[in-house]
């Protein structure tokens, strides 16, 4: 895995490497681990106690590490580039600090690895980046590396390019980490597709990190596949309440506020999968809904619904394995695919398995839907 890292118009770089300025990102920290993650590496990084060889002699529990990580690793700042490649910017990170606490920081950025050095932006001048790198193929982003161009402004554009240039084929896929939305991934590719994943946190879950475990599990190694960090763990939380809101419990049965809840954490996770689209330029939305789980948001009655806000936005939605009926025939299918049944979904500690429901049932839900969540989706989406 490779790491490209900014500050004051300065690359981290490798001294023994001149070709390119990428901190190669040793795979101890990428592979066989439960916490495969690049936020270990950073933090490890940034926080001042990384040796020459990329290890630690400091110990700690849990708490230590993850106080430890929440001070120096900033998920917002970090980009993915391509399946292998990160960015991340540390003057975007120090630009939200304050005077003192930034000194403070910069104090560890000093202690920095002695295998890693800052090169100015005169010295990588001659630094060759080509679109290869970056699995890039568009005509007109080729033209855009015309003219003379310092190694940074090239990173840049790449960057620039890559979060508005969109395959057809892109998907953004609703991802819990469990069988459903694992084999919709899988179905995907099969029909040429590359799904970028992203998992919602509505503020009640367990074990949110989950999502991201199971994926590089599943499919780190193959193509086509891509989460990007900023998408593991995307709050809803906000949107959820407001959706909610206006049901009082005391109005039906617990049958239906289990329903009404579920509705509007699901819708919550469309709205800002819609807006987050909006901005990246997807133009499919998938999830791993099955008729068969008895959810009224799945069910065919509701899918129009959907549907409907996706096509007011010039997107649509796919449902891979909407039709497929039983947990069996689930497992089945990724199993003669080769991939393990096992995943890792996280919880949701309000959520309740469906039941039947009457026709006077869906009524009341579809309804809520119309008169409370549809208007603040399109407040939302800014959808005349």
């Amino acid at each position: 895995m490779n790491l490209i890292i900014l500050y004051e118009n300065k690359l981290l770089c490798e001294k023994n490497r001149n070709e390119i300025d990428f901190i190669h990102v040793p795979h101890y920290f990428t592979n066989n681990s439960d916490f495969a993650n690049i936020s270990i590496f950073l933090t490890l990084l940034t926080a001042g106690i990384m040796d020459d060889n990329y290890g630690t002699s400091v110990k700690g529990d849990f708490s230590f590490w993850n106080e430890l990580n929440e001070q120096f690793f900033f998920p917002e700042v970090l980009i993915q580039v391509d399946k292998d490649t990160y960015f991340y910017s540390l003057d975007e990170v120090l630009s939200d600090f304050t005077y003192e606490n930034k000194i403070e920081f910069l104090k560890f950025i000093e202690k920095l690895p002695k295998s890693l050095l800052w090169k100015k932006q005169e010295e990588i001048k001659n630094t060759q980046i080509t679109m290869s790198d970056y699995h890039q193929d568009d005509e007109d982003a080729l033209k855009s590396f015309s003219g003379v161009e310092t190694c940074n402004d090239k990173l840049i554009n790449v960057l620039k390019i890559n979060n508005q240039k969109r395959k057809k084929n892109d998907v953004l896929l609703l991802y819990s980490g469990g069988k459903d939305s694992t084999l919709a991934a899988i179905l995907l590719k099969e029909k040429g597709y590359n799904s970028y994943f992203i998992h919602f946190n509505n503020g009640v879950m367990r074990d949110s990190d989950k999502p991201f475990l199971t994926f590089q599990k599943t499919f780190y190694n193959f193509d086509g596949y891509i989460f990007p960090y900023e998408y593991s763990d995307v709050d809803i939380k906000t949107l959820f309440q407001r959706f909610f809101a206006c049901w009082g419990e005391e109005k039906a049965n617990p049958l239906l506020t289990s329903e009404i809840r579920c509705l509007s954490c699901r819708m919550a996770m469309y709205a800002k999968a819609f807006e987050i689209a909006k901005s990246n330029n997807f133009k499919i939305i998938a999830e791993g809904a099955r008729i068969s789980q008895k959810f009224f948001i799945e069910q065919e009655t509701f899918i129009p619904h959907i549907q409907e806000i996706a096509s007011r936005l010039g997107m649509s939605v796919l449902f891979p394995v909407l039709d497929l009926a039983d947990d069996k025939l689930l497992i089945t299918e990724l199993l003669k695919r080769g991939f393990s049944s096992k995943t890792w979904e996280s919880k949701c500690l309000l959520g309740e398995s469906a039941v039947d429901k009457t026709k006077e049932d869906e009524q009341v839900i579809l309804n809520y839907y119309s008169n409370h969540i549809r208007p603040k989706i399109l407040k939302y989406l800014n959808i005349d």
